[in-house]
């Protein structure tokens, strides 16, 4: 029995190796757990904030239709506005003669007032007609 070697039993420390690789194990299990959990609360909280940022968009976009066409609007309307304006303005160098027609006849119906004025009114003088007021106490 001297001849053969006795074999030191391994058994406790194999336990304690698969002991300590369970704890790791489990460790890494829960860690692993705690990040997927945690990058689904991520996603989740994504998810929603992109779903708002749709609706915002959604909504911009609808403002932004709005504004374009109150812009077409303006620029049609400017359009016809400017041909209105080219239009008048063709019509009003159009009575050009019209105009300066009128315009001389009044002229010489204000100077030919002032003759008729000067004609009868004239020669009156208020002092000399009505004579002055000491001659109104006279009489």
């Amino acid at each position: 029995m001297a001849g053969q070697m006795q074999v030191p039993d391994h058994t406790p420390k194999v336990n304690a190796f698969r002991s300590y690789c369970m704890q790791v194990v489990d460790q890494l299990c829960t860690e692993f757990e705690r990040e997927v959990s945690q990058m689904t609360q991520d996603i989740v909280r994504y998810r929603g904030e992109l779903a708002r940022c749709a609706d915002l968009l959604a909504y911009q976009l609808g403002k932004e239709k709005q504004y374009h066409n109150m812009l077409e609007n303006i620029a049609g309307n400017s359009s016809t506005l400017v041909g209105k304006a080219a239009e008048v303005g063709q019509k009003h160098s159009a009575n050009e003669n019209v105009k300066m027609q009128m315009h001389q006849m009044l002229e010489q119906m204000f100077e030919g007032g002032k003759g008729v004025y000067a004609e009868g009114f004239g020669t009156l003088d208020e002092h000399r007609c009505f004579g002055s007021p000491r001659d109104w106490m006279r009489t």
